[in-house]
């Protein structure tokens, strides 16, 4: 195995976040191919209550989307992995199929409500 040549924490935009170290992106240059940034990051998720959820959408979202579109438009490739803390569907939770979780109100919770989305 070799390690990540070029990983890095980039500055997404937000002070705070940046410190905490939610994304790492990996440049990747091949011969013959136009060059790829591969963007992991892990995404807050709205917290118990909902009590993030305003800053989740009116503060990282656009600042991620932002980051990411202005790698692309600098033409680079990017792929984004990791923990986006969303559930796309509700056949996306991870337990969704216990008698538990199906009480649970959809929506209401962190990763479900439909801004997040």
């Amino acid at each position: 195995r070799r390690p990540l040549e070029g990983a890095r924490p980039p500055e997404v935009g937000i002070g705070e976040l940046d410190e905490e170290g939610r994304v790492i992106t990996v440049p990747v240059e091949r011969e013959g191919l136009p060059p790829l940034d591969l963007v992991c990051a892990y995404t807050p998720n709205s917290g118990a209550g909902l009590d993030r959820l305003r800053y989740r959408i009116d503060t990282w979202d656009p600042a991620f989307r932002d980051f990411v579109s202005g790698r692309h438009e600098r033409g680079r490739r990017v792929v984004v992995v990791g923990d986006l803390n969303v559930a796309h569907l509700d056949a996306d939770i991870w337990n969704w199929g216990q008698s538990a979780s199906k009480d649970k109100a959809i929506g209401k919770n962190a990763g479900t409500t439909p801004e997040e989305r």
